[in-house]
């Protein structure tokens, strides 16, 4: 199995960018149900890292 067979297009992946602001970006990462997501620069054409979820085990 090769990686092309298995990505989503852009237009289907959840992402924030590098200037939305923590508040913005949690409630995305919230909504979404992912661990985490990718953050894109400004004009949403470059990756700039990885935004994970924190948890916690209690």
């Amino acid at each position: 199995m090769k990686v092309k067979s298995n990505y989503l297009t852009k237009s289907k992946v959840t992402y924030v960018t590098e200037n939305m602001s923590i508040s913005e970006a949690r409630y995305t990462i919230i909504q979404s149900g992912y661990r985490c997501i990718p953050v894109l620069d400004e004009s949403e054409q470059k990756f700039v890292g990885l935004l994970f979820k924190e948890t916690t085990s209690d």
